[in-house]
């Protein structure tokens, strides 16, 4: 004798199908390495370009042992893509050696402190380091910058901070970020199903 097997209601089908991509997602999150980090400081920063509106809000971290100093952006108030790297003052300062000396720079001059490519790297990480105090506009050209302020000091004032230890992806890199995926929206594929009015006798 065969077993009669009852269909599933079409919101079950949905239900299922939405809890099967839910947790393929959350697979996807826990699978990335985590690493631990001091957040000292955290900060707005205006846009420097002429026609940039909006700003930029960023993150001063350390590594766990404390012997290394990040920086990072964490929102774009004005919309469109930007890198949430996390670049190693080392790097930064690596890209600024050559301007030290009161020399003026361009914004594009940061650009190899950057691992990833993006167009906005350079001048968003000039306006962070204008925040920080660490640079400054060039008086003779509103296009350029200097480098003002002790940065020895500053590294040393900012790592001695108590900061929050916080857990961040040990890959920032943008390309390999996974984030939740969106649920899909199934209401184009629901019907409401009506039951006919009784006619009247």
């Amino acid at each position: 004798m065969s077993k009669i097997t009852s269909a599933k209601k079409p919101s079950e089908i949905v239900e299922s199908s939405a809890d099967a991509e839910t947790a393929s997602a959350n697979n996807q999150i826990s699978a990335i390495a985590l690493a631990k980090f001091w957040l000292l400081e955290e900060g707005i920063a205006k846009k420097l370009g002429l026609r940039s509106t909006g700003s930029l809000n960023y993150q001063v971290l350390a590594d766990y042992d404390r012997k290394n100093l990040f920086i990072a952006l964490t929102k774009n108030d004005g919309g469109g893509y930007y890198s949430k790297e996390r670049v190693n003052l080392l790097s930064i300062e690596a890209s600024l050696g050559a301007h030290k000396a009161g020399k003026t720079f361009p914004s594009k001059a940061l650009k190899d402190a950057y691992k990833s490519r993006s167009s906005n790297n350079a001048g968003f990480m000039t306006a962070t380091l204008r925040a920080l105090g660490l640079t400054a506009a060039a008086p003779e050209a509103d296009s350029k910058h200097i480098v003002v302020g002790d940065w020895a000091a500053w590294r040393k004032t900012i790592i001695a901070k108590a900061g929050a230890l916080i857990e961040l992806p040990a890959d920032a890199s943008d390309e390999k970020q996974v984030q939740p995926a969106p649920l899909p929206d199934h209401k184009e594929h629901t019907k409401t199903l009506e039951t006919p009015a009784k006619k009247s006798e």
